[in-house]
């Protein structure tokens, strides 16, 4: 992501993006904060209702997960193989990064953050399902 063009870029795709400037104010850090930000209501109820669904349908390209303190089923948004027989997970990674770089910008404004590295590179996205 880079502040200056509002650009998010993938290996194949570079999503723009505007800021609602509005919508947050920069406050100086101080030493009572965590840097810890929080946005309800992100994705809508159907989006949600909707990657779930996905994610359950896609049980052959499920990765099982074991350890010490956890247990968890999880999906790679990446994974070709998923994303040629499901292609809304690419439209969902896509859309995802997409917010992804317009909040990281909210919270470097948000927390008055001056040393964000201009050029940001996100991990593969996953989706996981706890059942421990």
């Amino acid at each position: 992501m880079t502040q200056e063009a509002n650009t998010a870029t993938t290996a194949e795709t570079t999503v723009h993006f505007e800021v609602d400037e509005d919508n947050f104010d920069i406050r100086p850090p101080d030493g009572q904060r965590a840097f810890i930000s929080v946005w309800d209501n992100v994705l809508s109820d159907e989006d949600c209702t909707k990657m779930i669904e996905l994610f359950e349908d896609a049980n052959e390209h499920h990765r099982k997960v074991n350890t010490e303190a956890r247990t968890y089923t999880e999906v790679n948004f990446f994974d070709p193989e998923l994303s040629e027989k499901f292609p809304e997970f690419e439209e969902f990674s896509m859309k995802l990064l997409n917010i992804i770089s317009e909040y990281t910008e909210m919270y470097r404004r948000h927390n008055n953050i001056m040393f964000f590295p201009g050029q940001c590179v996100n991990e593969e996205i996953k989706m996981k399902k706890y059942t421990n």
